[in-house]
C-alpha cells in the first residue's frame, strides 16, 4: 500500500509539474523563457493565432503560442575567449565597456550566468556609450533574432538602474530608435529576444547595446544573431495574400497571411471611418521586398454596367469594392473585399395638418417631399383628429431611405352652418306705354269733326278747340269713365 501511495504521489507531482511548466508558458507576460532550439533552424518568434506574439498583451485562457522557424544559422557570442577585451571585431564608441566575470556594488556581487565572462558596463557615464556588434549583411535574409542575457542592477539601495537598450545603425549612419530598453533594475539574469524589423535588413548592419545613465552596473552574456530564409510561395484569394514555406518542419504554413479588411462604416453618416484596414502587415512586411501600408488600397464602385474607380474611400451609399496589390518578386498579387454602405434613415417633420370636414385629402397639403399613400379624392371625414398613410422620398435619395406608412394625424376641423339664401326682390311693376299721339288733324278735314262730326271749315279757331278736347277724351280714355261717375 505505500508503494502504491508512493507511485500515486509521484505522478500527481509529475503532472502538477507538466501543468506548472505550460501555464507559465501560456500566461507569461514576457518572451517565454525557454527559446526553442532546432538544427539547421533559427527560431523566428512565437505565434499568437495568425500574427507574431506581442509580449506586451497578457495573455487569456486557452491562447497558445506556436514557435516559428526559419531554416537557416545562428552565431553566438559568449564573452569566454577574450580574455578583458572586447571581442575581436567588437568596438565602443567610449571606453566604458571590458569583459569580467563579476560586478561588485554596495549590496552584493552578480556573478557570470554561465560562470564564464560577462560583457560589463559599471561607470558613471551621464552620457551614451554603445558596444557596438561586427558589422553583418542581413539583404539576403528573410529573418534575424537577436537574443541576449543582461542583468541590469541597482549600483546602490539609493541609486537607481540605469536605462540600457539595444538599436541598429547602418553603414555607419546614426543609430536608430532603440529596439529594446530597460530602466528598472533585473538582479537576476533575464533574456531578451528581438525580432529584427525589415528597416534593419540590410547589408553592413550593426547593432549596439547602450546605456544612457550613471551609478549602475549592466551585463551581458550569451549574445545569439540567428539568421533565416524561407522558400516561399504566395497565393492571393479573396481577402487574403498566404505565404507557404517549403522547407520541411516550418511552421510558416498557414501563419502569415495578409488580411484586407472591410471599414468599420457600414452605414452613411454613421460617423464610422471609411477606410479599408489591413491585418497581418507586420508579420508580412518582413518577407516581402515593399513596404506594405493601407494608403496603397484602391476603391471602386459597383454598377450595373461593372465598377468605376474612385479616387478616395467611398464615404456614399452603394455596393463598393476595396483592393490591394502585393508585388513580390515582380509578381503582383490581389487581394480585394466587397462591402456595403447601407442607405441611411432620413429624418422628417410633418407638422399641424387642419382641414374642413367634407374637404378630399388633395386639399391638405403636405411638406415637400411628402405624398398621400391613400387617393387623394378620400374624403377627410367629420370633425376629429384623423389618421392617414404618406410616403416620405428624401431629397438625397442617395443616400436615405423613401420611407413608407407614415401615419399623419390631420385635425378635420367642423363645416360652418349653411347661409340661408336671401329672397328674390319681386320684380318692378311694367310702367304702361304711352299712348300714341293722334295725328295730327289734316288741314283739310274731309268729313266732320272728329269730336261733334259738323264741318268747321273755315271755323279754325272752333276747330282747332274741338282737335284739342277730341285729344284729351282720347289720351285720358282709361281714366275718364270713373271720373264721370
Amino acid at each position: 500500500m505505500k508503494n502504491i501511495a508512493r507511485k500515486t504521489i509521484s505522478v500527481l507531482l509529475s503532472l502538477l509539474m507538466v501543468l506548472t511548466v505550460f501555464s507559465g508558458l501560456a500566461f507569461a507576460q514576457e518572451n517565454p523563457a525557454e527559446i526553442p532550439e532546432r538544427d539547421g533552424y533559427t527560431f523566428k518568434t512565437w505565434v499568437l493565432g495568425e500574427e507574431p506574439y506581442d509580449p506586451s498583451v497578457p495573455l487569456e485562457e486557452g491562447d497558445t503560442l506556436t514557435p516559428l522557424w526559419v531554416e537557416g544559422t545562428k552565431t553566438v557570442e559568449a564573452f569566454d575567449n577574450s580574455g578583458n577585451r572586447l571581442p575581436d571585431g567588437w568596438t565602443q564608441t567610449s571606453a566604458k565597456w571590458n569583459i569580467t566575470t563579476s560586478l561588485s556594488k554596495d549590496h552584493g556581487v552578480i556573478y557570470a550566468r554561465s560562470g564564464g565572462r560577462m560583457l560589463c558596463h559599471d561607470w558613471q557615464d551621464y552620457s551614451t556609450s554603445y558596444a557596438v556588434m561586427p558589422a553583418v549583411d542581413l539583404s539576403a535574409q528573410s529573418v534575424a533574432v537577436l537574443s541576449f542575457w543582461y542583468v541590469n542592477a541597482n549600483y546602490s539601495t539609493y541609486s537607481p538602474a540605469g536605462n540600457f537598450g539595444v538599436a541598429y545603425r547602418v553603414n555607419g549612419g546614426a543609430w536608430s530608435d532603440p529596439l529594446f530598453t530597460s530602466s528598472s533594475g533585473h538582479s537576476d539574469w533575464t533574456k531578451a529576444s528581438l525580432l529584427i524589423p525589415a528597416e534593419a535588413m540590410k547589408a553592413q548592419v550593426e547593432f549596439g547595446f547602450f546605456n544612457t545613465d550613471s551609478n549602475f552596473y549592466l551585463g551581458i552574456e550569451d549574445v545569439t544573431l540567428s539568421v533565416g530564409r524561407h522558400d516561399v510561395t504566395y497565393s492571393a484569394a479573396g481577402n487574403t495574400l498566404t505565404a507557404t514555406c517549403a522547407n520541411e518542419g516550418c511552421a510558416f504554413d498557414g501563419v502569415l497571411a495578409l488580411t484586407l479588411n472591410a471599414p468599420e462604416k457600414t452605414v452613411y453618416g454613421d460617423g464610422k471611418s471609411p477606410l479599408a484596414t489591413l491585418a497581418g502587415t507586420g508579420a508580412f512586411r518582413m518577407h516581402l521586398d515593399q513596404e506594405i501600408s493601407a494608403d496603397g488600397i484602391t476603391y471602386e464602385r459597383v454598377t450595373e454596367g461593372g465598377t468605376t474607380p474612385l479616387t478616395q474611400a467611398p464615404e456614399n451609399a452603394g455596393s463598393y469594392i476595396a483592393k490591394l496589390t502585393v508585388t513580390v518578386g515582380g509578381t503582383p498579387y490581389t487581394i480585394e473585399q466587397a462591402y456595403t454602405i447601407a442607405k441611411a434613415e432620413p429624418d422628417f417633420e410633418i407638422g399641424i395638418l387642419t382641414a374642413t370636414a367634407g374637404d378630399t385629402l388633395a386639399s391638405v397639403i403636405l411638406p415637400a417631399g411628402f405624398r398621400w399613400e391613400a387617393d387623394p379624392a378620400t374624403p377627410v371625414g367629420d370633425a376629429g383628429e384623423k389618421t392617414f398613410r404618406a410616403t416620405y422620398t428624401p431629397e438625397d435619395a442617395e443616400n436615405y431611405n423613401t420611407v413608407t406608412g407614415i401615419d399623419v394625424v390631420v385635425t378635420v376641423k367642423a363645416a360652418a352652418p349653411e347661409t340661408p339664401d336671401t329672397p328674390d326682390t319681386p320684380p318692378a311693376p311694367d310702367t304702361p306705354d304711352a299712348p300714341d299721339a293722334p295725328a295730327a288733324p289734316e288741314t283739310t278735314v274731309q268729313g266732320g269733326c272728329p269730336l261733334c262730326g259738323e264741318d268747321h271749315t273755315g271755323h279754325n279757331a272752333i276747330k282747332a278747340i274741338h282737335y284739342v278736347m277730341w285729344w284729351l277724351i282720347w289720351a285720358f280714355r282709361d281714366w275718364m269713365p270713373g271720373f264721370l261717375k
